[in-house]
């Protein structure tokens, strides 16, 4: 059991809608979560809001466990979930009914697997577990927006380091086949200990944008465009400490 309340829910939605998360609106916010098969997570609850849970909590002097976690105390611009928040607080403050529209609406909101009319098994995301969105048709504004992407990337001359790119047909051909059948003989014996030279060749990849759904897609390539920022910060960083260092001994052997 879950202790998410009507507030929380409604940031919840909002947010989710910000992030790419339309597809996944009715198991963010449903009742009953079954993304884990065998382990259902319930929201008993839903239906009572922030304020009227402390009102309880503190009439009857429930005792109460706070746990932090990367949003306690950040400012309110630190996120898309805090900056929704701090939105649906204030204006909860001047009109009094607007967590319980955001909660309502979600109520109707419903998903409906593509494969339980057939009896297979719906693929899902690697990370949030949830059932894949991406498989849509080629006139989608998710297609539209891969092209898009694409092609930018493609005069973009960072592309192939902040991409996930797929393996080359032919070096993927060629990476799995084994010695000629001249040098069979040697096959394995290899003096390095490699085992088949074959085995020298680059390795292949995989595709991991294509286990995703669009909202985890989105957060893997801000994180890997944020991890190679810092990483090029971090780099120049340590330039011009060396810069500095060199200064100060060249100074010190002048001086000397």
């Amino acid at each position: 059991m879950l202790g998410d309340h009507c507030t929380r829910l409604a940031i919840k939605l909002l947010t989710s809608i910000s992030l790419g998360r339309g597809a996944q609106l009715a198991q963010d916010t449903g009742f009953a979560d079954l993304r884990f098969g065998d382990v259902i997570m319930v929201k008993p609850m839903r239906d009572y809001s922030a304020k009227e849970i402390a009102y309880y909590n503190h009439m009857f002097s429930v005792p109460t466990v706070f746990t932090p976690n990367l949003e306690t105390k950040t400012t309110e611009k630190a996120s898309i979930q805090r900056l929704t928040e701090s939105f649906v607080t204030k204006l909860q403050a001047d009109f009094p009914s607007t967590v319980s529209t955001i909660y309502r609406t979600s109520e109707k909101l419903q998903t409906v697997a593509k494969g339980s009319s057939t009896g297979h098994q719906c693929d899902r995301c690697l990370l949030c577990v949830c059932t894949l969105d991406t498989d849509v048709e080629k006139a989608s504004a998710f297609k539209a927006t891969l092209i898009s992407e694409q092609l930018s990337r493609t005069k973009s001359p960072r592309a192939s380091s902040t991409s996930i790119q797929s393996p080359n047909p032919e070096m993927a051909a060629t990476a799995g086949q084994c010695c000629s059948s001249e040098e069979a003989k040697d096959c394995g014996s290899v003096a390095s200990g490699e085992g088949c030279c074959s085995s020298a060749k680059t390795p292949e990849t995989t595709d991991l944008k294509s286990l995703l759904c669009y909202s985890c897609r989105l957060t893997m390539q801000r994180h890997v465009i944020h991890g190679t920022t810092a990483a090029i910060h971090s780099v120049r960083g340590s330039e011009e400490a060396t810069k500095v260092q060199d200064e100060r001994r060249n100074r010190r052997l002048s001086v000397g």
